[in-house]
Protein backbone atom coordinates (compact mmCIF):
# COMPACT_ATOMS: atom_id res chain seq x y z
CA UNK A 1 0.00 0.00 0.00
CA UNK A 2 1.45 3.60 -0.63
CA UNK A 3 1.92 5.26 2.14
CA UNK A 4 -0.05 8.81 2.12
CA UNK A 5 1.19 11.92 3.47
CA UNK A 6 -1.17 14.71 3.86
CA UNK A 7 0.31 18.03 4.48
CA UNK A 8 0.28 19.63 7.83
CA UNK A 9 0.55 23.09 9.18
CA UNK A 10 1.09 24.07 11.94
CA UNK A 11 1.55 27.54 13.88
CA UNK A 12 2.12 26.90 17.64
CA UNK A 13 2.42 30.32 19.94
CA UNK A 14 5.10 29.17 22.65
CA UNK A 15 3.52 30.52 25.19
CA UNK A 16 0.52 32.61 27.12
CA UNK A 17 0.05 32.92 30.79
CA UNK A 18 -2.84 34.47 32.62
CA UNK A 19 -2.51 35.62 36.17
CA UNK A 20 -5.19 37.03 38.32
CA UNK A 21 -3.27 37.91 42.29
CA UNK A 22 -5.35 38.17 45.87
CA UNK A 23 -4.13 39.71 48.25
CA UNK A 24 -2.49 36.76 50.53
CA UNK A 25 -2.21 34.37 47.34
CA UNK A 26 -1.27 33.79 43.74
CA UNK A 27 -3.43 32.43 40.97
CA UNK A 28 -2.99 31.47 37.19
CA UNK A 29 -2.35 28.97 34.38
CA UNK A 30 -0.48 29.08 31.33
CA UNK A 31 -0.49 27.05 28.30
CA UNK A 32 1.67 26.28 25.22
CA UNK A 33 -1.28 25.72 23.07
CA UNK A 34 -2.36 28.57 21.44
CA UNK A 35 -2.52 28.88 18.02
CA UNK A 36 -2.47 25.40 16.45
CA UNK A 37 -3.09 24.66 12.86
CA UNK A 38 -3.88 21.76 10.86
CA UNK A 39 -4.28 21.43 7.15
CA UNK A 40 -6.43 19.25 5.28
CA UNK A 41 -8.38 16.76 7.34
CA UNK A 42 -9.47 13.47 6.11
CA UNK A 43 -13.09 13.21 6.78
CA UNK A 44 -13.87 9.68 8.87
CA UNK A 45 -9.78 9.99 10.59
CA UNK A 46 -9.08 10.75 14.03
CA UNK A 47 -6.43 12.92 14.69
CA UNK A 48 -4.29 13.09 17.80
CA UNK A 49 -3.04 16.86 17.54
CA UNK A 50 -0.44 16.71 19.69
CA UNK A 51 1.35 14.05 17.39
CA UNK A 52 0.45 15.99 14.28
CA UNK A 53 2.04 19.10 15.43
CA UNK A 54 4.94 17.90 18.00
CA UNK A 55 3.24 19.86 20.17
CA UNK A 56 1.25 18.35 23.28
CA UNK A 57 -1.35 20.24 24.91
CA UNK A 58 0.02 21.52 28.35
CA UNK A 59 -1.37 23.36 31.10
CA UNK A 60 0.71 24.60 34.08
CA UNK A 61 -0.48 25.44 37.34
CA UNK A 62 1.18 29.42 38.56
CA UNK A 63 -0.96 28.88 41.54
CA UNK A 64 0.06 28.52 45.16
CA UNK A 65 -2.88 26.48 46.10
CA UNK A 66 -3.95 22.86 44.20
CA UNK A 67 -6.48 24.14 41.72
CA UNK A 68 -8.70 21.70 39.83
CA UNK A 69 -9.13 22.46 36.38
CA UNK A 70 -11.95 22.02 33.59
CA UNK A 71 -11.35 22.05 29.70
CA UNK A 72 -13.84 21.77 27.37
CA UNK A 73 -14.08 22.75 23.49
CA UNK A 74 -16.43 25.63 22.52
CA UNK A 75 -17.13 27.30 19.39
CA UNK A 76 -15.56 31.26 19.15
CA UNK A 77 -17.96 33.83 19.19
CA UNK A 78 -17.97 35.29 15.38
CA UNK A 79 -16.59 38.78 16.72
CA UNK A 80 -13.13 36.45 17.71
CA UNK A 81 -12.57 34.46 14.03
CA UNK A 82 -9.54 34.95 11.98
CA UNK A 83 -10.33 35.35 8.57
CA UNK A 84 -11.38 32.56 5.98
CA UNK A 85 -12.53 30.49 9.50
CA UNK A 86 -16.18 29.41 10.53
CA UNK A 87 -17.24 28.29 13.88
CA UNK A 88 -17.04 24.45 14.41
CA UNK A 89 -20.63 23.44 13.63
CA UNK A 90 -20.69 20.55 16.69
CA UNK A 91 -17.82 20.66 19.36
CA UNK A 92 -17.74 16.96 19.90
CA UNK A 93 -15.85 16.65 16.74
CA UNK A 94 -12.88 17.86 19.53
CA UNK A 95 -12.61 15.38 22.26
CA UNK A 96 -9.61 16.34 25.27
CA UNK A 97 -8.68 13.82 27.54
CA UNK A 98 -8.89 14.25 30.55
CA UNK A 99 -11.61 16.83 31.11
CA UNK A 100 -11.52 17.89 34.62
CA UNK A 101 -8.32 16.75 36.91
CA UNK A 102 -6.54 17.68 39.85
CA UNK A 103 -3.18 20.23 40.32
CA UNK A 104 -0.88 20.72 42.31
CA UNK A 105 1.20 24.12 42.67
CA UNK A 106 3.58 24.40 39.79
CA UNK A 107 2.34 21.16 38.28
CA UNK A 108 2.59 20.88 34.21
CA UNK A 109 -0.03 18.65 32.60
CA UNK A 110 -0.34 17.19 29.48
CA UNK A 111 -3.51 16.42 27.84
CA UNK A 112 -4.92 14.59 24.61
CA UNK A 113 -6.58 16.29 22.10
CA UNK A 114 -8.12 14.26 19.22
CA UNK A 115 -10.26 15.79 16.06
CA UNK A 116 -12.67 13.89 14.06
CA UNK A 117 -14.89 15.08 11.34
CA UNK A 118 -17.91 12.75 10.57
CA UNK A 119 -17.89 11.92 7.04
CA UNK A 120 -21.42 13.08 6.08
CA UNK A 121 -21.03 16.34 8.31
CA UNK A 122 -20.62 18.08 4.28
CA UNK A 123 -17.54 20.00 5.19
CA UNK A 124 -15.37 19.28 2.72
CA UNK A 125 -13.32 22.18 1.59
CA UNK A 126 -13.91 23.79 4.84
CA UNK A 127 -12.02 26.10 7.32
CA UNK A 128 -12.88 25.56 11.01
CA UNK A 129 -12.49 27.23 14.21
CA UNK A 130 -12.75 25.85 17.64
CA UNK A 131 -11.52 27.05 20.91
CA UNK A 132 -10.27 25.24 24.45
CA UNK A 133 -11.63 26.87 27.77
CA UNK A 134 -9.49 26.11 30.19
CA UNK A 135 -10.72 27.07 33.53
CA UNK A 136 -10.51 26.65 37.76
CA UNK A 137 -13.65 25.51 39.03
CA UNK A 138 -13.13 26.13 42.83
CA UNK A 139 -12.35 28.42 45.14
CA UNK A 140 -13.03 31.86 46.06
CA UNK A 141 -11.08 33.08 42.88
CA UNK A 142 -11.29 31.79 39.21
CA UNK A 143 -8.93 31.89 36.82
CA UNK A 144 -8.91 30.52 32.93
CA UNK A 145 -7.35 31.03 29.51
CA UNK A 146 -8.30 29.81 25.82
CA UNK A 147 -6.76 28.27 23.20
CA UNK A 148 -7.41 28.30 19.47
CA UNK A 149 -7.42 25.33 16.85
CA UNK A 150 -8.25 25.88 13.39
CA UNK A 151 -8.32 23.18 10.66
CA UNK A 152 -8.94 22.51 7.05
CA UNK A 153 -10.77 19.20 5.75
CA UNK A 154 -10.14 18.36 1.97
CA UNK A 155 -12.22 18.34 -0.43
CA UNK A 156 -11.90 14.65 -0.92
CA UNK A 157 -10.52 11.27 0.24
CA UNK A 158 -7.54 10.32 -1.25
CA UNK A 159 -7.60 7.03 -3.75
CA UNK A 160 -5.97 4.20 -2.84
CA UNK A 161 -3.49 2.78 -5.48
CA UNK A 162 -4.07 -0.68 -6.88
CA UNK A 163 -1.85 -3.15 -5.12
CA UNK A 164 1.36 -4.28 -6.70
CA UNK A 165 1.04 -8.18 -7.35
CA UNK A 166 3.97 -8.97 -5.19
CA UNK A 167 4.99 -7.20 -2.06
CA UNK A 168 8.88 -6.36 -2.30
CA UNK A 169 9.54 -6.30 1.10
CA UNK A 170 8.42 -8.69 4.42
CA UNK A 171 9.47 -8.03 8.30
CA UNK A 172 9.28 -11.81 9.73
CA UNK A 173 7.44 -10.41 12.85
CA UNK A 174 6.31 -8.44 15.35
CA UNK A 175 9.13 -7.88 18.44
CA UNK A 176 7.43 -7.87 21.54
CA UNK A 177 9.87 -7.69 24.85
CA UNK A 178 8.42 -8.04 27.95
CA UNK A 179 11.71 -6.87 29.80
CA UNK A 180 13.31 -3.52 29.89
CA UNK A 181 14.12 -1.95 26.99
CA UNK A 182 17.34 -3.33 25.65
CA UNK A 183 18.25 -3.62 21.92
CA UNK A 184 16.54 -5.82 19.95
CA UNK A 185 16.69 -7.61 16.43
CA UNK A 186 14.22 -7.42 13.47
CA UNK A 187 15.02 -9.60 10.42
CA UNK A 188 13.55 -7.92 6.88
CA UNK A 189 13.30 -9.82 3.51
CA UNK A 190 13.98 -8.71 0.02
CA UNK A 191 10.65 -10.20 -1.67
CA UNK A 192 11.92 -9.26 -5.10
CA UNK A 193 14.33 -10.81 -7.58
CA UNK A 194 16.84 -7.69 -7.57
CA UNK A 195 18.55 -5.98 -5.39
CA UNK A 196 16.89 -3.68 -3.18
CA UNK A 197 18.01 -0.59 -0.88
CA UNK A 198 15.53 -0.08 2.30
CA UNK A 199 15.60 3.02 4.26
CA UNK A 200 14.30 2.30 8.27
CA UNK A 201 12.14 4.76 10.09
CA UNK A 202 10.52 4.75 12.89
CA UNK A 203 7.26 6.62 12.46
CA UNK A 204 3.84 7.73 14.64
CA UNK A 205 0.64 5.41 14.81
CA UNK A 206 -1.60 6.61 12.03
CA UNK A 207 -4.24 3.93 13.32
CA UNK A 208 -4.06 3.84 17.35
CA UNK A 209 -6.46 0.73 17.04
CA UNK A 210 -3.40 -1.03 15.59
CA UNK A 211 -1.28 -0.39 19.16
CA UNK A 212 -1.25 -3.69 21.18
CA UNK A 213 -3.05 -4.51 23.82
CA UNK A 214 -1.44 -3.26 26.85
CA UNK A 215 0.87 -0.66 25.11
CA UNK A 216 0.87 3.59 24.67
CA UNK A 217 2.15 4.67 21.64
CA UNK A 218 5.71 5.55 22.37
CA UNK A 219 6.05 9.83 22.74
CA UNK A 220 8.16 10.18 19.40
CA UNK A 221 9.10 7.95 17.46
CA UNK A 222 12.95 9.04 17.84
CA UNK A 223 12.76 7.30 20.79
CA UNK A 224 13.84 3.95 18.31
CA UNK A 225 17.09 4.39 16.07
CA UNK A 226 19.20 1.92 13.74
CA UNK A 227 22.08 0.38 13.85
CA UNK A 228 22.04 1.32 10.50
CA UNK A 229 19.31 3.56 8.47
CA UNK A 230 19.92 1.74 4.86
CA UNK A 231 19.67 -1.79 4.29
CA UNK A 232 20.96 -3.29 1.45
CA UNK A 233 19.46 -6.31 0.57
CA UNK A 234 19.99 -8.86 -2.69
CA UNK A 235 17.02 -10.43 -4.55
CA UNK A 236 15.28 -12.99 -2.06
CA UNK A 237 18.26 -12.33 1.25
CA UNK A 238 16.81 -11.58 4.46
CA UNK A 239 19.04 -9.49 6.85
CA UNK A 240 18.74 -8.83 10.75
CA UNK A 241 18.51 -5.22 11.39
CA UNK A 242 19.32 -4.13 14.83
CA UNK A 243 17.35 -1.82 17.05
CA UNK A 244 18.36 0.62 19.61
CA UNK A 245 16.24 2.27 22.36
CA UNK A 246 16.65 5.68 23.10
CA UNK A 247 14.32 6.31 25.64
CA UNK A 248 15.62 9.81 27.65
CA UNK A 249 16.14 9.32 31.06
CA UNK A 250 13.82 10.15 33.94
CA UNK A 251 11.02 9.10 36.05
CA UNK A 252 8.41 10.03 33.08
CA UNK A 253 9.97 7.47 31.02
CA UNK A 254 10.36 4.76 33.80
CA UNK A 255 8.19 1.37 33.96
CA UNK A 256 6.22 2.41 30.67
CA UNK A 257 5.08 0.01 27.61
CA UNK A 258 5.75 1.68 24.83
CA UNK A 259 4.93 0.97 21.38
CA UNK A 260 6.86 1.77 17.89
CA UNK A 261 5.66 1.27 14.43
CA UNK A 262 8.72 0.70 12.19
CA UNK A 263 8.79 1.13 7.99
CA UNK A 264 10.89 -0.40 5.53
CA UNK A 265 10.69 1.27 2.23
CA UNK A 266 13.03 0.91 -0.83
CA UNK A 267 14.54 3.80 -2.61
CA UNK A 268 13.89 4.84 -4.62
CA UNK A 269 10.52 4.19 -3.71
CA UNK A 270 8.54 1.23 -5.57
CA UNK A 271 4.96 2.49 -3.50
CA UNK A 272 4.90 -0.68 -1.27
CA UNK A 273 6.48 -0.50 2.13
CA UNK A 274 6.32 -2.92 4.71
CA UNK A 275 5.19 -2.20 8.24
CA UNK A 276 6.14 -3.49 11.80
CA UNK A 277 5.54 -3.47 15.55
CA UNK A 278 8.63 -3.30 18.30
CA UNK A 279 6.94 -3.13 21.75
CA UNK A 280 9.14 -2.37 25.05
CA UNK A 281 8.67 -2.05 28.69
CA UNK A 282 11.37 0.74 30.04
CA UNK A 283 13.08 -0.02 33.46
CA UNK A 284 11.83 1.23 36.50
CA UNK A 285 15.26 2.65 37.92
Amino acid sequence: MRNHHLLMNFLIVVSATLLASAARARFGLSTNFVDVVLDRLEAGRSYDVGRMTSQAFSLTNKSEKPVTILVAPEAPASDNLKPGYEPIPDTSWIRVDPQRFAMRPGETRSLSVRVKVPKQAGSAGKHYQAGLWARTVEGTMAVGLRSRLRFSVMTEAPKADPAPSQPSLKFSQDVLMAGPAGDAVLKVRNMTDKGLRVRMRSIYFQDESSVPSGYAPAPSPDFLAFESAYVDLAAGESKDVKLLFQIPPGRAHQGQKYAFLIKAAPEPSDGTEALSRVCVQTGKN
